[in-house]
């Protein structure tokens, strides 16, 4: 357990003869998420260890999610999930930094911001989530991704990251995070795409993740298993809006410990 983490207790939702667990606080800003994001009531009443409780439709909404993302994930999902969340201090530097309002992978439960993309539009709608990347269609702004550490996903991602960084002369930044592997074909990719502004290497023993099912789990945080690469893919207008000074790069270095 790391310095400062309190142990945080679980609530069991049941339907049907099937439950799903959820620790409290990560209960509570699923029922903030919903206040800010849908039409499901919240009540005010307690939950666990002080969260936020739910209406039963917001409830319900709560459960199909856990369902969804376990039925998803199947054994990853049970080992942690195969996606693993940098950390609040990462989100911070590249939002002052580098001005990354949006999430392009994330899922309500592990998601920063109020909008983010995710794979789930039926069961994430709800809390915020405006769907899929490959659907998101953004002439400029600058967003973060942090991939499944799949090579056909990461593949895919640098595909559509490149058309729509050729279709605009708007500013347009992506910051991308993903393991350092130079053997897979999804790392060359990105790493020498012609967008490319900028690349951080972070060394295995300089940082940690959260848990991908980061949502169930009493720690959620683990130490890196890989080195890890933050690549800056960019237009020449994002270049220009967003610059990847080797100052800039230092704090976000700094931030991953």
């Amino acid at each position: 357990m790391q310095e400062g983490e309190r142990v945080r207790t679980k609530l069991v939702l049941s339907c049907a003869g099937v439950t799903m667990e959820v620790n409290s606080d990560h209960y509570s800003k699923l029922a903030a998420l919903l206040r800010r994001s849908s039409h499901l009531g919240c009540d005010s009443g307690k939950a666990g260890d002080g969260g936020e409780g739910l209406g039963g439709a917001a409830t319900a909404a709560v459960f199909r999610l856990l369902a969804r993302y376990s039925t998803f994930q199947g054994a990853h999902y049970r080992a942690g999930g195969f996606q693993a969340a940098i950390h609040g201090g990462c989100f911070d530097v590249l939002l002052s930094e580098f001005g990354c309002m949006l999430e392009c992978f994330a899922s309500p439960m592990n998601c920063r911001y109020e909008h983010f993309c995710s794979a789930h539009i039926a069961t994430d709608a709800s809390f915020g989530s405006i769907g899929s990347f490959f659907h998101f269609r953004p002439t400029s702004g600058s967003f973060e991704a942090n991939p499944p550490f799949d090579d056909a996903t990461i593949q895919k991602m640098v595909a559509h990251m490149e058309m729509l960084l050729g279709s605009t002369e708007k500013p347009l930044n992506f910051a991308i995070i993903i393991p350092y592997l130079p053997d897979q074909e999804g790392w060359n990719l990105v790493y020498n795409s012609a967008y490319k502004r900028a690349h951080l290497k972070v060394l295995q023993s300089e940082h940690g993740y959260y848990e991908g099912s980061q949502h169930d789990r009493i720690n959620r945080f683990r130490i890196a298993p890989f080195d890890t690469s933050v690549i800056f893919l960019q237009n020449e207008a994002g270049r220009s809006k967003w610059p990847a000074t080797k100052a800039k790069l230092r704090l976000l270095r700094e931030a991953f410990k």
